[in-house]
């Protein structure tokens, strides 16, 4: 974390795709995150299942995500957030996804229930905040 003057520096140019102005740039460093929360990368020990009659992967890097093709819930994978936010058919769908992904985890209570991830094959969209980035060499 960049500090200035003995406290946390805030101001800055780094720009986060789906946030509003810019910031100081915080770099993170993850020791060995696989398992991080469930114990193991792919918490059901398989790259793929069945959840909720959906092929998805679930994966523990850091944090929880339950991975599904966004055709297999009925999205382009170009939708913008207002219109997801809108379908609550949607909502409740993903959410049925994830509370039983967390289920085949052997996680009966709130926590660990995953993010939720959909995606396509590539595509051009304007709404796109994705965007490569290298990481800096230490020295």
């Amino acid at each position: 974390m960049p500090v200035r003057d003995g406290e946390a520096a805030v101001e800055g140019d780094f720009e986060l795709p789906g946030v509003a102005g810019t910031g100081a740039r915080i770099a993170l460093d993850f020791v060995d995150p696989g398992g991080a929360v469930t114990g193991k990368l792919l918490p059901t020990g398989r790259a793929r299942d069945l959840i909720e009659g959906v092929e998805a992967s679930s994966v523990d890097a850091t944090n929880p995500v339950v991975f599904v093709r966004a055709k297999d819930v009925g999205l382009t994978g170009t939708e913008s957030p207002t219109d997801i936010d809108a379908d609550r058919a949607l909502g409740g769908r993903l959410e049925r996804i994830r509370t039983a992904a967390a289920g085949s985890w052997g996680s009966r209570g709130a926590r660990p229930c995953p993010r939720s991830c959909w995606s396509r094959r590539p595509h051009p969209s304007r709404r796109s905040t994705a965007r490569a980035t290298t990481r800096p060499r230490r020295t």
